[in-house]
C-alpha cells in the first residue's frame, strides 16, 4: 500500500530519479519514494539551462538543474497563459555565462506523460545565500528519516543529523560524530553508508561532509 504525502519533500535529484521509474508502474502523477506517494517536491543545485520557447503548440519553458547526484530536467507548456511572474524574474537574472555557479530553488511537480515521467515547475528561484543551500541538504536528510519504511535506523538517523546540525564546518569524522552524539560507532558507520550510498552524504577517507 502507498501512503499519500503530507508535504513538500525535500530531495536530492538522484532519489527523484529513482522514484520517478518507480512510479512509472502505477501511471499516476506522483513518485513513489520508500512506498510513499510524492506528489510535490523541491530540489536545490545549479542552474545549468533556462530558456523560453515557442513553436506551434504551446510557449515552454525549459530548465536543466543539476545537483552532486544527478541532473534534472523541467518543462512547462504554456497555453493561452502568461509566463508566470517566478519564469520571468528567473529570465532577467540567470546570466549562463557567468563564470560562478547559480544556485536555484525549484518546486516540482511530476506528471505522467504517456509511458513516462515529466517534471513541471511551479515555483523556482536563484539563490545566493549558502544557508539555504544548507537548509535544502538537512531538510534532504530529514526527509530521509521520515521516508524510509524501517524504523531501525530512526534513532541513530535523528542522532546523525543533529551531529551534522551541530558542526559549523559541516565536516565530521567517525570519533566526532560518536563523540557528539554519544553513538555506538558500529551505528553511526551504518547511518553515515546509508546517507552515503542515498547520495546524501560523501565520504573520504573517513570524513563526511554534505554534498
Amino acid at each position: 500500500m502507498i501512503n499519500q504525502q503530507s508535504a513538500i519533500y525535500s530531495l536530492p535529484i538522484k532519489q527523484v530519479l529513482n522514484g520517478s521509474r518507480n512510479s512509472q508502474l502505477d501511471q499516476i502523477d506522483n513518485l513513489v519514494v520508500y512506498n510513499k506517494a510524492i506528489q510535490i517536491f523541491q530540489v536545490v543545485g545549479i542552474l545549468k539551462h533556462f530558456n523560453f520557447t515557442n513553436n506551434e503548440i504551446a510557449r515552454q519553458i525549459k530548465a536543466e538543474i543539476k545537483d552532486d547526484t544527478g541532473t534534472l530536467h523541467t518543462i512547462n507548456y504554456l497555453f493561452d497563459e502568461d509566463y508566470p511572474l517566478w519564469a520571468q524574474r528567473v529570465n532577467k537574472d540567470y546570466r549562463p555565462m557567468n563564470i560562478f555557479q547559480q544556485y536555484v530553488k525549484a518546486v516540482i511537480e511530476p506528471k505522467q506523460y504517456m509511458d513516462d515521467i515529466v517534471y513541471k515547475c511551479i515555483y523556482m528561484e536563484l539563490i545566493n545565500d549558502g544557508n539555504k543551500i544548507l537548509v535544502h541538504l538537512l531538510d534532504c536528510m530529514q526527509a530521509k528519516k521520515e521516508i524510509v519504511p524501517s524504523r531501525e535506523f530512526e534513532y541513530y538517523l535523528e542522532k546523525t543529523l543533529g551531529a551534522f546540525e551541530k558542526c559549523q564546518y559541516l565536516n565530521l569524522n567517525m570519533m566526532e560524530i560518536c563523540i557528539k552524539q554519544d553513538i555506538p560507532e558500529n551505528e553511526a558507520r551504518d547511518c553515515l553508508n546509508y546517507l552515503v550510498q542515498e547520495g546524501i552524504l560523501k565520504e573520504v577517507n573517513d570524513q563526511y561532509s554534505l554534498i
